[in-house]
């Protein structure tokens, strides 16, 4: 446990690359997941995955962990072999869980305690490098929207912790994505004023994040440290980091009156 107190490295993007003028006849809108995107950190999804081996029979409880751990350390076709890994640690203690037997209701109590933790500021958390002066900037051509599968008790409070709140336009929490994702995003789309071709989706976990919005034919930016996805994306990397320029070059062309129209697809 940490002392509660969010890690950011240092900022590395000052300013921006380039300062197109203000001249976009339309927003862009800027749509992004919560955990594994605007932060990172293993130390709730330790947490998270000692809560649910608390749930398992005794001699199920020591391959779990070990599973879980060589996931998190990038193990992550040698734990689940041929068959499809899961899209991000979270999805990765509940699929192990659940190969074990779990009861789904056990799963979701400690998922729930493991959110009341991270709200409490027990974890440490790391905002990635230059992401919040990125968002900053990007403000004055796109709308900024936050779509989180948590209950917003455990979202909100973080956010201000982080200091990422006030860059934020909208928070939609227990979002049901991705069912209900693309319904979502269209009313932001409409609310906000955004054409099709000025949507960009960013997130880590690439089923709730990134296939909906290709089918819908916006801009996607997936991140992974893998840099591997079951599926077609713009834009691909290891981290918020490798993905910051070509998200500020996807802005660029917002301000600029560029207006993207299709989105490209990897």
């Amino acid at each position: 446990m940490s002392d509660g107190v969010p890690r950011r490295v240092r900022p590395s993007l000052a300013a921006p690359r380039r300062v197109p003028p203000d001249r976009a006849a339309t927003r862009g809108l800027l749509v992004l997941d919560f955990d594994g995107t605007l932060w990172r950190g293993n130390e709730a999804l330790e947490f998270y995955a000692a809560a649910v081996a608390d749930g398992l029979v005794p001699a199920q409880r020591g391959p779990f962990l070990g599973a879980v751990r060589m996931y998190l350390a990038g193990g992550r076709w040698s734990v689940v072999g041929a068959s499809t890994p899961p899209d991000d640690g979270w999805a990765a203690v509940a699929r192990f869980a659940a190969d074990r037997g779990l009861d789904p209701v056990r799963r979701e109590e400690a998922f729930l305690a493991t959110r009341a933790q991270i709200t409490a500021g027990a974890f440490r958390l790391e905002v990635p490098d230059g992401l919040e002066e990125f968002l900053h900037w990007s403000r004055r051509w796109c709308t900024l929207v936050l779509a989180s599968n948590s209950p917003a008790w455990s979202v909100h409070p973080v956010l201000e912790r982080l200091g990422l709140a006030p860059l934020l336009d909208d928070v939609v929490c227990e979002a049901s994505k991705p069912d209900s994702f693309v319904g979502l995003v269209t009313a932001w789309a409409d609310r906000f004023g955004a054409p099709p071709g000025r949507i960009m989706s960013v997130g880590d976990h690439y089923r709730n994040d990134i296939a909906p919005a290709v089918a819908a034919g916006w801009f996607t930016a997936h991140i992974t440290p893998w840099r591997w996805a079951p599926g077609p994306c713009s834009m691909i990397g290891a981290t918020m980091e490798e993905l910051l320029p070509g998200l500020h070059e996807w802005v660029e062309a917002i301000a600029g009156g560029e207006g993207p129209v299709t989105a490209g697809k990897e």
